[in-house]
């Protein structure tokens, strides 16, 4: 079902998870038009920061203007990366991976693109269950990602960010800590 919000002149589809920065930034994860929104709560000012509204898929890490999502649901502030102010990390089901923007480029920090089940280890090869991975919370510099009946730590080992080019954080690990059983 779409919202359209008549003030912001922005027509929403299947909001699922909303964050905010406290300082007035409400990030949005627009799932059926496979964009993330940025909603200045002083200004009213709405401006798409990833994807292609209407266009589901998967792109390669880059600008976020020529990225491509996948049914984007779980979103959280993260903790800056380096110099950089703004940090929003999402997960998409359509294509289980968790993806992170730092102002600057979109990248993927865990999963394998289109690739599902379950698999723990370094976490550009990880893969998510067959739901992909949902909600996302951090604690510190570890972030928690809900999957499938079960919650994932993401150890989070960020190196400083000098360029575009070298955007990616090292040192992952995806670890499974808690299995919940379904009666």
């Amino acid at each position: 079902m779409a919202i359209c919000a008549i003030l912001f002149l922005v027509c929403f589809n299947s909001l699922l998870n909303a964050d905010n920065d406290c300082v007035g930034l409400l990030a949005v994860a627009d799932t059926s038009n496979h964009v993330i929104r940025l909603i200045n709560l002083t200004g009213g000012n709405v401006s798409t920061i990833a994807g292609q509204p209407g266009v589901p898929g998967w792109s390669p890490d880059g600008p976020p203007s020529s990225s491509i999502l996948s049914s984007p649901v779980g979103i959280t502030f993260g903790p800056p990366t380096g110099s950089v102010a703004m940090d929003i990390v999402w997960s998409e089901t359509g294509s289980g991976i968790i993806r992170r923007y730092n102002g600057q480029v979109v990248y993927t920090v865990a999963g394998t693109p289109l690739g599902f089940g379950l698999i723990n280890g370094p976490a550009l090869s990880s893969k998510f269950g067959g739901n992909g991975p949902q909600g996302l919370a951090f604690f510190g510099n570890d972030l928690f990602i809900a999957d499938n009946g079960m919650v994932s730590r993401l150890l989070l080992k960020l190196v400083l960010i000098s360029s575009a080019a070298s955007a990616r954080s090292s040192g992952f690990s995806l670890i499974t800590l808690i299995a919940l059983l379904s009666l």
